[in-house]
């Protein structure tokens, strides 16, 4: 497939002196300066991706405050922790948590 691109003044003298040195032709150079690009967005691309799944991976405002909460339930030395539901269950006002487990 050929393409036609128009050179600043300037990339087309380095493009024509990189050919005189090298022997490599124009096209080369621009061959090889479109893949790394294409690679370098790819890259950037995956990047992003990683970035974006990192920060689905950072708890949300709600999730932290459940998380203080808990921590808090956790140290604090009047919390009476429950091995048995049974337990649980009597100790509750079933007035306002009526259950039909029992």
């Amino acid at each position: 497939m050929s393409l036609s691109i128009k050179l600043k003044k300037e990339q087309l003298e380095y493009l024509e002196k990189l050919t005189k040195e090298t022997g490599k032709t124009k096209d080369y150079y621009i061959l090889e300066a479109l893949d790394r690009y294409i690679d370098d967005l790819e890259k950037y691309n995956d990047e992003e991706k990683d970035i974006d799944s990192l920060s689905r991976k950072i708890p949300n405002e709600v999730t932290i405050a459940a998380m203080l909460e808990t921590e808090q339930i956790i140290n604090d030395p009047n919390t009476k922790y429950y091995t048995d539901v049974e337990e649980l269950f009597r100790d509750l006002d079933y007035e306002k948590f009526p259950c039909d487990l029992f």
